[in-house]
């Protein structure tokens, strides 16, 4: 039933509306009829008056199954399947090695001669060691910027405490000397892993390079063989320094620190 003010439209036969509460009592219309059906060939009024309920024989959706099963599969036939990848592919290296005789395409499984990316810029083979005279340059150059940095952090240390230097003993021993070392270490391995070269050994114009056991040839130097021959540096230093010993005598000049981390030593030859 329909409400006669609101229109709301109720499948069930009630006194009052549901949505305004319009008692039906009130209009001579009976409220109760039912919305009368349309079926076919009856007219409607009101703004759907124009709508007309056709039925359309060009759309796919009314045509018969047969037609459709039919089309799908003249559409199948009619396509030429592709070729596989593997075959596309080689009669496109056919024919770029037909069109460019004088530069013949290689395969990308052939590996590359071109050097690697961890390969230092100039090559580590052709490079003889690094003299006595050289490393012990470049050792007090680093020697003297790490004493540099030990003392700016004591000092510093002292001054945020509050303290002079006659009471330098008050600090802990243990954490300040802990502190001093990996900050030392740190600038050894940090410089040897980016560059292989410290600021002494810039200046003196060697290089640290990887050299593996059985090979001559070197690359770049990983953080983890940088940090291990800084750790290997107490090694060569414990028995009185006669670690060191070999990185100044000998073919190779490989110290003991050198033969644990698997590096070597050697000069830069300029360009040109």
């Amino acid at each position: 039933m329909r409400c006669p003010k609101c229109r709301y439209i109720s499948f069930e036969r009630v006194e009052r509306c549901r949505n305004c509460g319009y008692d039906f009592s009130f209009t001579p219309e009976s409220p109760s009829s039912d919305l009368p059906l349309r079926d076919a060939d009856s007219e409607i009024e009101g703004p759907l008056s124009d709508f007309s309920i056709e039925k359309t024989d060009d759309l796919p959706l009314f045509e018969p199954p047969g037609e459709v099963w039919r089309a799908a599969a003249t559409a199948r036939t009619s396509s030429t399947p592709r070729a596989p990848l593997g075959v596309r592919r080689s009669a496109a290296l056919a024919r770029a090695t037909v069109t460019s005789p004088q530069a013949p395409a290689r395969l990308a499984l052939e590996p590359s001669a071109e050097p690697r990316g961890d390969r230092l810029p100039d090559s580590a083979a052709h490079q003889s060691p690094a003299g006595a005279p050289r490393r012990l340059f470049a050792g007090i150059i680093d020697l003297a910027i790490i004493a540099g940095v030990d003392a700016a952090v004591l000092y510093l240390t002292l001054r945020l405490l509050d303290l002079g230097l006659d009471n330098v003993l008050i600090l802990p021993v243990v954490p300040f000397v802990g502190f001093l070392l990996v900050l030392n270490g740190g600038y050894l391995a940090a410089f040897t892993a980016a560059c292989g070269q410290t600021i002494g050994k810039m200046a003196a114009g060697i290089r640290v390079v990887a050299a593996p056991e059985g090979e001559t040839s070197g690359g770049r130097v990983s953080f983890g063989f940088a940090t291990l021959r800084t750790v290997a540096y107490l090694a060569s230093a414990l028995p009185v320094g006669l670690g060191f010993v070999p990185a100044f005598i000998g073919r190779e000049r490989r110290g003991l620190h050198d033969r644990l981390a698997e590096t070597r030593v050697i000069r830069i030859t300029p360009a040109g």
